[in-house]
């Protein structure tokens, strides 16, 4: 997706102005260079800008997250829940830029091409975590993750599937099994304990 999405912004004749424009800035003196590339970036969404002339597997481009839904937002992990990714376990950047917001990643090898922001909170050494944004592009965020998760760890995702109707059925009979023990029902009593869900269990007698 990021490649194609260079691909058509190299060729896009406003942009290719844009960059001219601040290379000669850049040249005459008159902005640094991470200046004139965070307000170019920040025009185009991106958070660091690549030369047009560059095809998408040479340019070193860094696109903003709200643009490029499957870039990953890395953040410190939470107390209490402990991560196996570490900052300093990622894989070395293709290219880097650090901003007040955090550090802008690229990495990329020949399986692979992801684009990371880590955000300040996280520690070059302390566990992180993906943070992702509940907004329209959940399930492509998601699928990102997934995949930066499994080739980081080299684990494979295990299937989550709902409960079937009998696995519902059969953990509702072990809960009423269980407040009968709790309320020293005899076996004899559980055993008659109702098997319609819409059914309420009958209460012992007071002794």
């Amino acid at each position: 997706r990021a490649g194609f999405a260079w691909e058509f912004l190299r060729r896009n004749r406003r942009y290719r102005g844009d960059f001219e424009i601040m290379s000669r800035h850049v040249a005459t003196g008159t902005a640094s260079e991470m200046e004139a590339a965070l307000a170019l970036g920040q025009r185009w969404g991106l958070s660091f800008p690549g030369d047009p002339q560059q095809r998408s597997d040479h340019a070193l481009i860094l696109w903003d997250v709200s643009v490029l839904p499957d870039a990953i937002v890395l953040t410190a992990s939470p107390p209490g829940a402990p991560s196996l990714l570490h900052c300093d376990h990622l894989p070395p950047a293709s290219f880097a830029v650090d901003r007040a917001d955090g550090r802008h990643v690229l990495w990329r090898d020949r399986h692979d091409d992801r684009r990371i922001w880590i955000l300040p909170d996280a520690s070059p050494s302390g566990q992180v975590a993906a943070l992702i944004p509940l907004d329209s592009h959940v399930p492509m965020r998601l699928e990102s993750v997934l995949r930066f998760w499994q080739r980081l760890t080299e684990r494979r995702a295990p299937i989550v599937s709902p409960l079937t109707e009998q696995q519902r059925h059969r953990l509702i009979l072990m809960l009423r099994a269980l407040d009968g023990w709790h309320e020293h029902a005899t076996y004899r009593e559980l055993a008659a304990t109702p098997l319609d869900a819409g059914a309420s269990r009958p209460s012992r007698p007071a002794r």
